[in-house]
């Protein structure tokens, strides 16, 4: 396998505080690769930096084999790198088609063309039904898989996924966590926010865990359930002993 994704050194400092710091990672093409850690490590700013909506204060990342580490958001969508957001900011007097056709647009100007994209991407997440529904009208499950499905439209080669599954019953999570494998089958990278244990531990192939912004292990999901730091900062000895 290659890298898809290499962060190397990266920091992030807002006045004295170290949001990011000399955080290294390497993602794999066509992994899905879950970064996890208590609320406050880092991890949103991480992804605004890889996303180009931070600027770091020091350090590099390299996409798909170029160095992207003050690309603009736009410049990194073209280039096959996006994101959804934890808050989800749906067009909401839009059909939920027309939502995802915004996506669609990325790499073509045709309205048939960016239409396509948007209803093989409303089929993956499964979205079809709604695709005439106004955004507003969906619940909580179908806007977070609108985001996802916006984000499919632009025909990425990375995805980054932002606590997609938070607030959703376990019905829901598990409707998520197969979309999530589905990108995945469709060659697409995946990193993924997330503090569903249950859904990190059964969907990632590598872990990556921040705590006060600093990377503290690294590792497959049984490695990761065994780290005592992990443990310590974020599982609880609790969860620990409920999976051996």
């Amino acid at each position: 396998m290659s890298h898809i994704l290499e962060i190397q050194g990266l920091s992030k400092q807002f006045g004295g505080l170290k949001a990011v710091n000399d955080f290294s990672m390497n993602v794999e093409k066509g992994e899905i690769h879950a970064l996890i850690g208590p609320n406050g490590a880092g991890k949103t700013t991480l992804f605004n930096l890889l996303s180009g909506f931070l600027t770091p204060t020091a350090g590099k990342v390299f996409f798909d084999g170029e160095e992207t580490t003050r690309d603009k958001p736009y410049h990194l969508c073209s280039k096959g790198l996006v994101r959804t957001y934890q808050i989800v900011q749906p067009f909401r007097g839009m059909s939920t088609l027309d939502n995802v056709m915004v996506g669609g647009f990325t790499h073509t100007n045709k309205v048939a063309t960016a239409r396509e994209k948007a209803v093989y991407a409303l089929e993956v997440t499964k979205l079809a039904h709604k695709g005439t529904v106004q955004a507003r009208s969906l619940n909580l499950c179908e806007q977070k898989r609108l985001e996802v499905a916006r984000a499919l439209a632009t025909e990425p080669k990375l995805i980054m996924l932002d606590e997609v599954m938070a607030g959703l019953n376990p019905a829901e999570v598990t409707e998520v966590m197969d979309i999530v494998l589905e990108i995945r089958k469709l060659g697409i990278t995946v990193i993924m926010i997330e503090h569903i244990m249950q859904a990190v531990m059964s969907i990632s192939d590598n872990i990556t865990v921040l705590s006060f912004g600093e990377k503290i292990a690294e590792g497959k999901p049984e490695e990761i359930v065994k780290n005592p730091d992990v443990i310590s900062v974020y599982l609880g000895s609790d969860y620990a002993l409920g999976s051996q």
